[in-house]
């Protein structure tokens, strides 16, 4: 968004691009088009560059999707990277585990409505709504040899 009209990376610009694409480990696919990547791969591109912006704040929706379990947990330590760093993180998921591990604050929608919002160890402890509109529970588990430190239950 900074190119102006020269449309031409900075020397400075190139770095920011090359810092995101290691951040994201796609570094390694540089010379390859959008096209020819997988969808998980992409999901990485695309996330990298959101970072190469600069922006202070990202908003993502299911970024998850089309990943495979290991591409998940990189994900999800990218994120961690990039909340230490800083960055305000705003994340749709549906994935609870997911959520619940990643974030600060949830927000809990019913068809665009709030239900609830609060620390997960709140949503641990009132879970009327996480019942309701998932028909499961949450259960938070003190292991820090979990990816997740919170799972799903009946």
């Amino acid at each position: 968004p900074y190119l102006g009209y020269s449309h031409t990376l900075s020397v400075e610009d190139k770095q920011i691009v090359e810092e995101a694409m290691k951040a994201t480990h796609v570094d390694l696919l540089k010379d390859r088009f959008l096209d020819e990547l997988s969808l998980g791969e992409r999901q990485r591109a695309f996330l990298a560059m959101v970072i190469a912006t600069g922006s202070d704040y990202l908003l993502l929706d299911e970024p998850g999707t089309y990943l495979d379990l290991i591409s998940q947990y990189e994900l999800m330590q990218i994120l961690q990277s990039l909340k230490r760093a800083g960055k305000g993180i705003v994340l749709i998921n549906h994935d609870l585990p997911l959520s619940f591990s990643m974030s600060d604050q949830l927000i809990l929608l019913d068809q665009g409505q709030v239900l609830q919002v609060g620390v997960p160890d709140y949503f641990i402890n009132h879970q009327e709504h996480i019942r309701r509109i998932f028909h499961v529970g949450m259960k938070k588990i003190e292991d820090p040899s979990l990816l997740y430190q919170y799972v799903i239950i009946q």
